[in-house]
């Protein structure tokens, strides 16, 4: 993005390294607050020619669109730093302690950040709930979904043709990636079951 380019730019390639997720953050926070917030299409919207709605079949309020703003830009962001920093806490209180074995609520932490990660559960239902989308054309993300923000379709698609028609291409490729995805991983997790059992094997 531009706003990654000034950040290398003024602070250097490490800094931004560093703060790579931030930036992307702050990044997405500055675009959907000068579109979205301010009640202006975005531009993926505008190519689509969709609009967002509420239940009411009204544009939605600006409670509304802050809230999917926040939900869109900072949650998983926000609770991944959350718990991250209980986890350090309960780390530090460990060490302090003399204990070297990490207890049940820090493993139970490390596993719900890992949620968060860009190849994360989260990051997999994101994909699937996108992929629904292009289906039934209603809630595009989490975010949308939670602030109760919808698109309607606003241009007339080609004579004859139903609105969804051509999205639906796009739902079916996505899903056919996703399975693929999960058939790859758990062949890997296989394979790795079976390396951990040979190597079991051989030490006995």
């Amino acid at each position: 993005s531009q706003l990654a380019d000034v950040v290398q730019q003024a602070k250097g390639t490490r800094y931004y390294a560093a703060h790579q997720t931030q930036v992307k953050v702050a990044s997405k926070a500055l675009y959907y607050g000068l579109t979205t917030l301010t009640g202006t299409q975005t531009l993926g919207e505008e190519y689509c020619g969709i609009l967002q709605i509420d239940e009411r079949q009204l544009y939605p309020t600006l409670g509304r669109r802050f809230l999917m703003v926040v939900l869109q830009t900072g949650a998983g962001f926000g609770v991944a730093r959350v718990l991250a920093a209980i986890r350090g806490w309960l780390q530090r209180r460990r060490l302090r302690r003399g204990q070297t074995k990490a207890g049940r609520a820090e493993k139970m932490l490390g596993q719900a950040a890992a949620l968060f990660k860009s190849d994360g559960l989260l990051c997999q239902l994101s994909m699937v709930h996108l992929a629904v989308f292009y289906f039934t054309g209603a809630y595009y993300s989490f975010s949308k979904r939670l602030s109760g923000i919808r698109y309607v379709f606003m241009r007339r698609l080609r004579q004859g043709e139903d609105e969804g028609s051509g999205y639906e291409i796009l739902g079916a490729l996505l899903g056919i990636q996703l399975i693929v995805q999960a058939i790859v991983r758990l062949k890997s997790w296989q394979n790795r079951d079976k390396d951990i059992d040979g190597d079991e094997m051989e030490t006995e």
